[in-house]
């Protein structure tokens, strides 16, 4: 069993579309850098391109709807993540914490139970 196939349900398709806008977020971030690289050495050359310091602008402003979408996918892929560990934890246990061996003598059981109920010891 490989390391994928046993927590396939954190590969949402929330969890996707967040790494998706996560990268355009980068490819947004790189090209602001590119953009005011750019500026920069058209003005160490002293022309200004108005083109870049526009696209500079803009890239500081378009950055935010990425960032938003990403953040709200990100919720969501950690809500159906904890979904699906639920699911899988009902599947795989029951819904149980832990198992009583019923080898234990009977006091104990019923103390063990009313200790998961909180009733009082003495309820038999």
């Amino acid at each position: 069993m490989d390391m994928l196939s046993k927590y396939n349900y954190l590969m949402s398709q929330e969890l996707k579309i967040t790494a998706l806008c996560l990268c355009i977020q980068q490819l947004i971030v790189a090209s602001s850098t590119y953009f005011i690289a750019r500026l920069a050495a058209g003005v160490g050359q002293g022309e200004i391109s108005m083109l870049y310091a526009v696209l500079f602008v803009i890239s500081l402003v378009v950055v935010y709807v990425p960032a938003y979408f990403c953040m709200v996918y990100l919720e969501r892929a950690k809500y159906t993540a904890w979904l699906g560990y639920i699911k899988r934890f009902e599947d795989k246990f029951l819904g149980r914490v832990s198992f009583i061996l019923m080898t234990q003598p009977s006091r104990q059981v019923w103390r063990c139970l009313a200790k998961r109920a909180k009733l009082p010891s003495t309820v038999r």
